[in-house]
């Protein structure tokens, strides 16, 4: 598996799903990082395309089994390039998750896949969430769930993958 980061905005969400990959199918994933992110030469806009893109290629189940999965998918990719992402509906975001939360270990079916990986994402380079865990008022069904990701050993191989300047390129300028 290939893929090219780019370095000034790294897709976060796309690496996890791809270290995820290489150890469940035992597969070799080479990343380097350059001016534009690409997934075996498909042209990637942001981490979410990034993570259709290996799901498709590599490990579909984690695109979703069902087609009502793969819309609950897409569902949670669009919430965390929207609320998630949003200084305004940070709050009434991070309130709905939580209580989507609640009763479940995954955001989607009894297992993980892109979705998890995503939201992850939006969360850690998300200001008001870092602010939230600072303080220790994270809602409690996200912040079990969020431990549980972040424990998971994708999660720590990617971001042990990046440089200091790529992990200060994360955190963009939150939208209004």
């Amino acid at each position: 598996m290939k893929i090219k980061c780019n370095k000034t905005n790294p897709p976060l969400g796309g690496l996890i799903v791809a270290e995820h990959v290489k150890a469940v199918l035992k597969t070799p994933l080479e990343v380097s990082w350059g001016d534009e992110t690409t997934v075996e030469n498909v042209q990637c806009k942001n981490s979410n395309d990034v993570a259709r893109a290996i799901a498709k290629l590599f490990f579909q189940q984690l695109y979703g089994s069902t087609a009502i999965e793969t819309t609950e998918i897409d569902h949670w990719l669009t919430f965390a390039l929207g609320p998630l992402s949003s200084k305004n509906d940070f709050n009434n975001g991070i309130n709905i998750l939580n209580k989507a939360l609640g009763p479940v270990t995954y955001l989607v079916s009894k297992r993980l896949t892109i979705a998890d990986f995503i939201i992850f994402s939006a969360l850690y380079v998300s200001r008001q969430w870092q602010d939230l865990l600072l303080n220790k008022s994270a809602p409690v069904n996200v912040l079990r769930w969020y431990n549980f990701i972040n424990s998971q050993e994708a999660v720590k191989n990617a971001l042990n993958s990046l440089t200091t300047e790529m992990r200060a390129a994360l955190t963009p300028a939150e939208k209004k």
